[in-house]
């Protein structure tokens, strides 16, 4: 058993997320399929990025009317100011 700092991954929780993962002896989990998670970690970056995209989108939306409303309310305030 290898001393000191043990880093890893649980596999009963990685079991839960992606069970491909997970290697098994008859009914007993053994450990962890290391040389497959490559492909899910880019999975989940490149979905990641697909939401931070979508995000991004939305934030210039939401800018960009709150940029008219701010301009409409100014020239509300104007008007009404003049009467």
């Amino acid at each position: 058993m290898p001393t000191g700092v043990q880093i890893g991954l649980l596999a009963e929780e990685v079991e839960g997320l992606i069970p491909e993962l997970v290697e098994y002896e008859g009914e007993n989990i053994v450990g962890v399929k290391y040389d497959r998670l490559q492909i899910y970690l880019l999975k989940a970056i490149q979905d990641q990025q697909k939401m931070i995209v979508s995000q991004q989108q939305q934030l210039q939306t939401q800018s960009a009317r709150l940029d008219e409303i701010e301009a409409l309310l100014k020239t509300a305030q104007l008007t009404s100011s003049d009467d």
